[in-house]
């Protein structure tokens, strides 16, 4: 990141924002569709102004750490933050744990999945002949699938919305 004056920077950060009672510095300027809050930075005289992420550029005119090659995440889990005791560095691979932990995640329906190979009915008949004794490699069988992927769906590893209902118990 290129950043010729980070007195100016900082000013210009500031005044954009409107800190909530969590202590979140959130962007009142402009933000893209996720969003992000967006800033400009550079000089329109050699050419090098550009947009960039608002939260990217706290970051870096906070705590002079620059971030290339790395996300800055948000430990508040608000895009419009730019506050820089609530960002950290990280990888995407980091980015992704993190939005794991909180659960986060954006869950597609198993159905809906282009890789599914078992429809919901199937899911529920194969957990109710299990629960009465019918072996994985019996259901693999009759369902037409390997017994690795019965097992999977029948136990909840896959298929999470079909978790056990109370009347489900063994």
């Amino acid at each position: 990141m290129r950043i010729t004056n980070i007195d100016r920077e900082k000013e210009i950060l500031l005044s954009h924002i409107s800190i909530s009672p969590n202590g979140c510095w959130n962007w009142t300027g402009s933000r893209n569709s996720e969003g992000y809050g967006n800033t400009m930075i550079g000089s329109r005289r050699d050419g090098s102004r550009k947009t960039a992420k608002a939260h990217r550029v706290s970051f870096f005119v906070f705590t002079g750490i620059n971030p290339k090659g790395y996300d800055v995440c948000h430990k508040c889990d608000n895009p419009a933050c730019i506050n820089p005791s609530h960002l950290f560095l990280g990888t995407e691979k980091d980015n992704m744990r993190d939005m794991v932990r909180k659960g986060r995640e954006p869950r597609m329906p198993s159905e809906k999945c282009s890789s599914t190979k078992l429809t919901k009915d199937q899911v529920m008949k194969a957990k109710q002949l299990k629960r009465h004794g019918t072996s994985y490699c019996s259901l693999a069988k009759m369902f037409g699938v390997c017994k690795s992927t019965i097992r999977q769906a029948v136990i909840g590893e896959t298929w999470k919305e079909l978790a056990r209902r109370p009347e489900e118990t063994p």
